[in-house]
């Protein structure tokens, strides 16, 4: 084999050849690197949703037992949830509003749930009357 064949043969083609192999690496680490960040965005989304289903879910759970009786419409200081949900807490606010109470003996609560890691807060509120603030657990007669 000529060795000038040989230059010629390889020589000339294997910059291009580099060339193309050096752009399609760089267009694929971009591609994965636009990937990345969407997956990551995406899994921060649903963890998001899930925390905020989530502390929807127990803030009606907490109003309910309100409007029961099983819980006490006095304000107080955030309290954890039983087993298993021990990174949440919840806090009920009491507000009475005087021109509201005045006219129709309501009164805002709000409930505000809390998760402790990631940080997360859910805030539900509504107008109750203002004598369910004396209500304690209903007792089997």
């Amino acid at each position: 084999m000529n060795p000038r064949a040989h230059r010629t043969r390889f020589g000339g083609s294997s910059g291009a050849i580099l060339l193309e192999v050096v752009i399609a690496l760089a267009i694929f680490v971009a591609a994965a690197g636009v990937i990345t960040v969407g997956m990551n965005a995406a899994v921060s989304s649903v963890e998001r949703q899930r925390l905020s289903a989530h502390a929807v879910n127990l803030s009606v759970t907490v109003m309910s037992e309100l409007r029961v009786g099983m819980r006490s419409y006095a304000p107080a200081d955030p309290e954890p949830f039983d087993a298993p949900f021990t990174n949440w807490t919840w806090q009920v606010v009491t507000t009475p509003e005087a021109s509201i109470e005045a006219e129709t003996g309501f009164q805002h609560v709000e409930v505000i749930v809390r998760h402790a890691e990631p940080r997360h807060v859910f805030r539900l509120a509504e107008l109750a009357p203002v004598s369910t603030n004396d209500m304690t657990v209903f007792e089997a007669p």
